[in-house]
């Protein structure tokens, strides 16, 4: 076993101790790990958390002080319905792991919605996709929640009704400036839910309602959650050919790099009109078209760097980091393949955001200032 990394980090509350001790409590079972406090005569605190595993921590939004609706989830069902009444269910138009998504309309206006009703027995869960759509209230190309009400050990979230056609069928008819013009409004999005503290962990075409460059919306929160350093989550949530490669090899102390490098796969993507980017096979499959990606050398950095501990079969094949101009393969417009200059700063951004190190990852703040974006 690795030998044991101390961290610390702290914040500063209010003199009451008591208001802080509840804190403090809240936050261990977040990170469920043995901490020590040590208060300062300044009111303020820090924790000191010894782990043997590692750790992303966010390099420019640290959160170290820690929101109140992170540690208790104030935000919700005080203004929820217990009825339906205005509100009526016409047709399913989806369907997830623990959710079903409806066609409905609001009675009074007869306006068309979406429904999504939530089958679980766990609270928290629900709660936390509420808060998460609550504070995500007016920020620019994310899917605005209604309303949401209970009916029948159910819960149900009330979403504007979008009619789109299929994300990649309108990607892949963009044009060179409109390329820019999504990702850049995409970036700006994803930058405002990281400030929020937010992580979505599902970003993938699918979960984009697309009407054209400029007019989209980042859908499907139910498995996002708030970022807060050293805690532990669940790398099997998502969907595996956009999970970033911290999650594939099981480091459950990510932090919102792997929405980067989901959403550099959704740029590669469009850019290069390939579908899939990578086949969602076995994650040993995906792993090795990252290395295929990247290069034996940063590979193999990466996992004596994390002590993964695991077996891939792939290394005994050395190879060089891939040159992307190679992925023009598929569908790529000419206009888009034959315009070296642009090619070259779309290509930098793209590697910077597949760059196989979340430490070393561009964060979207820095993307957003990328020469790609310049004109």
């Amino acid at each position: 076993m690795a030998n044991p990394q101390k961290t610390v980090f702290g914040s500063n509350f209010s003199s009451d101790y008591k208001f802080i001790h509840h804190k403090i409590k809240r936050y261990r079972l977040l990170v469920k790990r043995k901490l020590t406090i040590i208060f300062n005569m300044d009111k303020s605190f820090k924790f000191e958390i010894e782990d043997s595993e590692k750790y992303i921590v966010s390099k420019i939004y640290k959160a170290t002080k820690i929101p109140t609706q992170i540690l208790y989830h104030k935000i919700f069902i005080e203004n929820a319905n217990n009825n339906s009444a205005g509100y009526v269910i016409k047709e399913q138009c989806g369907k997830g792991g623990a959710s079903v998504v409806y066609k409905g309309v609001i009675k009074d206006t007869d306006e068309t919605i979406i429904i999504k009703e939530l089958k679980t027995n766990n609270l928290y869960k629900v709660k936390r996709e509420v808060n998460i759509l609550k504070l995500c209230k007016n920020i620019p190309n994310v899917i605005q929640l209604l309303d949401f009400f209970v009916n029948d050990d159910c819960y149900y979230l009330l979403f504007p009704y979008y009619n789109c056609n299929s994300s990649r069928t309108i990607f892949y008819n963009f044009t060179q400036i409109e390329i820019k013009i999504f990702m850049k409004k995409f970036l700006e999005a994803l930058e405002k839910l990281h400030r929020k503290g937010i992580i979505h962990r599902d970003l993938k075409p699918g979960n984009i309602l697309v009407k054209s460059c400029s007019d989209f919306y980042i859908i499907d929160f139910g498995i996002s959650d708030f970022y807060v350093p050293h805690r532990k989550f669940d790398t099997k949530l998502g969907t595996r050919n956009f999970k970033a490669p911290e999650q594939l090899i099981n480091i459950k102390g990510f932090d919102y790099g792997i929405d980067i490098w989901s959403s550099g796969l959704i740029f590669a993507e469009i850019y290069f009109g390939k579908y899939p980017f990578w086949k969602p096979e076995e994650d040993i499959i995906i792993l090795e078209n990252i290395y295929n990606l990247v290069g034996t050398d940063k590979f193999t950095e990466f996992i004596n760097e994390y002590k993964t501990g695991g077996v891939y079969h792939f290394l005994k094949n050395s190879v060089e980091p891939a040159n992307l101009e190679s992925y023009f393969e598929r569908k790529a417009s000419d206009s888009i393949r034959n315009n070296t200059e642009e090619n070259k700063k779309a290509f930098d951004l793209i590697g910077k955001m597949l760059e196989i190190d979340p430490r070393k990852r561009i964060t979207a703040h820095d993307a957003l200032k990328h020469p790609y974006f310049a004109n």
